[in-house]
């Protein structure tokens, strides 16, 4: 039997033994229980080893893909708190609310110290509530006789998520006073993972537990 005949008239395994044949090895007499490569059965098992072979190395693609992301953001998170001070680290703020009715400590801005304190930044300084109330003497706009004023309910119902807090603030602190408020921003501004302080508009807590976060406006 040729090489040629073996080639187109033989089957795979017959042909196999026909080139041990010709290389003087000593050919295997039974040829039984070699595949035939061209039968339905082979290669529905070998569609099916190659399948699993590919689900496997997706799987430990994904979990490295997902280990890696979850390691990229717990980093990135360590110093990001606002969308608006991302890579800066975050300090203890001096004071811990506005006279508007916004908890302070929730705020990611680093270069300013809260609202009540002398360190504030550019925005805050041409705060209107924050120069109203020093001008009438009042801790919390809650306690001005025009309150809420026109400018203040249009602050307190704009686009941003952190302003619409500002109005249920207000009346909590009226009528159980600010340290009770303060004491309950606190909570409800940490990791309940972790205890680390949150921000406004954090996904990811540093310890990398994940946040119910406002989305940002745009």
């Amino acid at each position: 039997m040729g090489f040629g005949s073996c080639w187109f008239d033989s089957s795979p395994g017959q042909w196999f033994v026909a080139r041990i044949r010709s290389t003087g090895f000593q050919p295997v007499k039974n040829t039984d229980h070699l595949p035939d490569l061209r039968s339905p059965t082979f290669r529905a098992k070998r569609g099916a080893c190659r399948k699993a072979k590919r689900d496997s190395r997706r799987r430990i693609c994904t979990a490295i893909y997902l280990w890696i992301n979850h390691y990229v953001v717990s980093v990135h998170n360590q110093n990001t708190y606002d969308w608006r001070f991302r890579g800066k680290a975050k300090k203890m703020k001096e004071s811990q609310y506005g006279p508007c009715g916004l908890y302070c400590g929730a705020c990611g801005a680093t270069d300013c110290s809260g609202c009540g304190s002398t360190n504030i930044d550019d925005y805050v300084s041409k705060c209107k509530f924050r120069r109203c109330s020093k001008e009438r003497n009042i801790d919390f706009c809650c306690f001005c006789s025009d309150y809420p004023c026109e400018e203040l309910d249009k602050f307190m119902n704009d686009k941003w998520p952190h302003h619409w807090t500002m109005q249920p603030n207000l009346a909590f602190i009226k009528e159980r006073g600010h340290e009770k408020w303060l004491k309950a921003r606190k909570k409800e501004w940490s990791c309940k993972s972790c205890g680390a302080e949150i921000m406004w508009y954090q996904n990811m807590c540093s310890c990398g537990q994940k946040l119910d976060a406002w989305d940002v406006p745009k």
